[in-house]
């Protein structure tokens, strides 16, 4: 190919211009799980390896559930390597309540979502479901 040697691919970028991923609609993942918990202590849920640098939408759902009328707080938060950064979200309500959030990071850095409730009493429990993980599309060259 000719010119190909003029270019130089380094740190995600090319020519010194960096890649970075933005907030989009293609789903780099598309959870269906849903998590339960009983205690009342946080728990890291799960964690997405992010190997490009960028802004990326994390998103989830919380619900509580209250057993013998006690109050229960849903809680949901977005970590970076171990790290908290994003908004405290909370649900005391028994459907779901979606949350959004863009969340930037570093090239080999991780994006955890943590859950816990207040309120839990062995009967009543918290609900985080349906994490995904969204960023522009992705453009896809092939030579022919």
């Amino acid at each position: 190919m000719p010119g190909i040697d003029n270019y130089s691919l380094d740190n995600y970028g090319l020519d010194g211009s960096e890649f970075e991923f933005s907030p989009g609609g293609f789903y780099l993942y598309n959870g269906t799980q849903l998590f339960r918990s009983y205690q009342t202590g946080k728990k890291k849920l799960i964690s997405f390896l992010m190997i490009f640098p960028g802004t990326y939408r994390v998103e989830f759902e919380l619900t509580a559930w209250r057993g013998n009328e006690v109050q229960v707080t849903s809680y949901g938060q977005i970590y970076v390597d171990g790290v908290p950064c994003g908004i405290i979200r909370s649900s005391n309500s028994n459907s779901y309540t979606l949350f959004i959030e863009d969340i930037k990071v570093n090239g080999g850095e991780k994006i955890e979502i943590w859950q816990w409730q207040t309120g839990a009493n062995g009967i009543s429990y918290a609900e985080l479901a349906n994490p995904k993980i969204r960023c522009q599309e992705l453009m896809i060259q092939t030579a022919v």
